[in-house]
C-alpha cells in the first residue's frame, strides 16, 4: 500500500494505492472536508491517508501488507522509533493503531517523494477539484498506449 496527502490553499486531500500479489492497482482519493477553522497541519492529512488504506485493506479481507509512505515523521511514529509529541497528532496516532492492531503482518517502508508519486498526484487531485456530493466518479482508468 502506498499512501500521501496533500494541502492546497485550506484544501485536503489524501490517496492510497493497494497493490496486489497478482499487480492488480486498486487507487483510492479522497477529498476531507476539513472546516477553515481547523488548523490542519500536513502530518495530520498524511495521518488521514495511511489509516484509510489500513481500513481498506481491512475491508478487502487483508491481513499481511508493506506500507510505503514518504512521510519519515509518521511512519517514524507508527514504528515507536519516535515520541508523537505534537498534541494534534496523538489522536491520529491513537486511531491508526487500531487499524493498525488488526493485522497479522504489517511492515512499513519510507519512500523518497519522487518514488511515491502516483498517490501524490491523485491526492493534489483530490485537494484541488471540486466535486458535487451528489455526483458519482466511476473509477479512473489509466492505461499505456
Amino acid at each position: 500500500m502506498y499512501f500521501d496527502g496533500a494541502t492546497n490553499h485550506s484544501r485536503y486531500g489524501i490517496s492510497v494505492l493497494l497493490i496486489s500479489p497478482h499487480g492488480d492497482h486498486i487507487p483510492r482519493s479522497v477529498r476531507l472536508g476539513f472546516s477553515d477553522r481547523h488548523l490542519t497541519i500536513n502530518n495530520i492529512v498524511k495521518y488521514e491517508a495511511c489509516i484509510l488504506g489500513l481500513e481498506i485493506a481491512l475491508e478487502l479481507g487483508i491481513r499481511q501488507m508493506e506500507v510505503f509512505g514518504d512521510s519519515n515523521l509518521v511512519l517514524r511514529h507508527i514504528q515507536g522509533h519516535w515520541k508523537t509529541r505534537d498534541v494534534k497528532l496523538r489522536p491520529y496516532h491513537a486511531y491508526l493503531e487500531l487499524p493498525a492492531g488488526r493485522f497479522d503482518d504489517l511492515r512499513y517502508t519510507h519512500l523518497p517523494t519522487a518514488q511515491n508519486q502516483f498517490v501524490d498526484v491523485l491526492s493534489t487531485l483530490a485537494s484541488m477539484i471540486d466535486i458535487p456530493t451528489d455526483i458519482i466518479v466511476r473509477p479512473l482508468l489509466i492505461e499505456s498506449r
